[in-house]
């Protein structure tokens, strides 16, 4: 045995999973199967030697996997699931690749000779598409150059020293930046930078384009890619299931999120045990037990001081009626909020009650995208995802609409 072989035989699976718009069953099997086999989760592609795609690979997704793929370093292995019956299957196929030095050998040489076969203008629209010159919160897109050289001239018409700045890029490929006046009139660089559709813990489908200075987000638009795929019933609120199957689905779907948001918070003990609740919620099964974990956990989560601190006045929603219940006020109120919303999964009577409102992810999902820009706009780039967590919108309720808000 050489040394490669046995360096991939000792080498840790580390999954980045990327969910793509209607991958949210797959998602949960292949999460499932990960913490069983007690694999660390990687927190970006640079982390990563699995790609796992959960969900369907439209055409227009393909690209936006493309860029993610070429981000993990190998040895590496890519695995698409699309059904939440072939997780197992897919995630042992991908282990047994990853340690298998002769296809990690025969992978390496056909990623060199596709770059070498590939035309000079096709390597200089992918090179660089990512976040590895600038945060673990960006995913750099091949069209944001496109979108960058429209806005290059200063307020006369002229180009900054006399240069087209869009046609000027530094290494690695990250874009030149602009330059515009701050909010106190100083003319500061100005990068537009794209945050999705495939980060971790991100919801499936979500591109925020953000204009930043320095570290902070002047400008932001969202939008949704990928809905062509979705279900028409959306996993988390299909009407179609029973009343009580649905409740009890309601009622996961709010330890998902609260899984997501402990994630991206530092947190993942917590987090693992949230989607561990969730699990046994979805399945209905020892109820009694899964209760008096899900008291442990709660009271644990509430009562940390930790959480305040970072959660406490992150994305404070409009005190507004069509603000919808379960998203008002900061992070760490909505995150208390689903708590409390979960908590339902063992109370028969709540569980029999489950309001109309939290059957209605569309409205969730809509009212989000159209705040989320204001939401953004002058927060730090640091807590941009730490916001889009303590929102989490079911975008699949979207279904079969392309949607963009400004």
């Amino acid at each position: 045995m050489d040394l490669t072989s046995w360096l991939l035989r000792h080498t840790p699976p580390r999954p980045l999973v990327a969910t793509t718009p209607g991958g949210t069953e797959a998602r949960l099997a292949v999460e499932r199967v990960i913490r069983e086999r007690g694999w660390r989760v990687a927190g970006s592609p640079a982390e990563a030697n699995i790609l796992v795609v959960a969900g369907p690979v439209t055409n227009q997704m393909q690209p936006y996997v493309q860029q993610v793929w070429k981000l993990v370093p190998a040895p590496r292995v890519r695995i698409e699931v699309d059904t939440a019956a072939a997780a197992r299957a897919e995630l042992n196929a991908a282990a047994r690749t990853l340690r298998d030095a002769d296809q990690q050998r025969q992978q390496a040489i056909r990623a060199t000779q596709d770059t070498h076969e590939a035309p000079a203008h096709e390597q200089d629209e992918h090179e660089g598409d990512g976040d590895s010159g600038q945060s673990e919160h960006s995913q750099h897109e091949q069209h944001s150059g496109e979108h960058e050289q429209h806005e290059k001239s200063d307020d006369q018409g002229h180009n900054h020293h006399g240069h087209d700045m869009g046609e000027m890029e530094m290494p690695g490929g990250v874009p030149m930046a602009d330059r515009a006046e701050d909010r106190d009139g100083l003319m500061l660089d100005q990068l537009h930078v794209p945050l999705g559709p495939l980060l971790p813990e991100w919801p499936a489908g979500l591109v925020i384009r953000t204009t930043l200075q320095g570290d902070v987000i002047q400008e932001a638009t969202a939008e949704v890619v990928g809905l062509g795929a979705a279900p028409r019933e959306p996993f988390w609120t299909d009407r179609s299931s029973p009343p009580v199957e649905a409740a009890r689905r309601v009622a996961a779907r709010r330890l998902d999120s609260c899984a997501r948001l402990l994630s991206i918070a530092g947190w993942p003990d917590a987090s693992s045990q949230a989607r561990g609740l969730r699990d046994q919620v979805l399945r209905g099964e020892h109820v009694t037990e899964t209760a008096k974990s899900f008291a442990r956990w709660a009271r644990q989560v509430r009562r940390s001081r930790m959480l305040r601190w970072s959660l406490a006045g992150v994305g404070a929603t409009p005190d507004d009626p069509s603000t919808p219940p379960a998203l008002g006020a900061d992070a760490l109120t909505r995150l208390h909020t689903w708590i409390a919303s979960a908590s339902a999964a063992f109370d028969q009577s709540k569980l029999a009650e489950v309001h109309e409102s939290e059957l209605d992810g569309a409205r969730e999902a809509q009212w989000t995208l159209g705040v989320l820009p204001a939401l953004l706009e002058g927060e730090e780039l640091a807590n941009a995802r730490l916001l889009v967590a303590s929102l989490d919108p079911d975008l699949d309720t979207l279904t079969h609409h392309e949607i963009h808000h400004g």
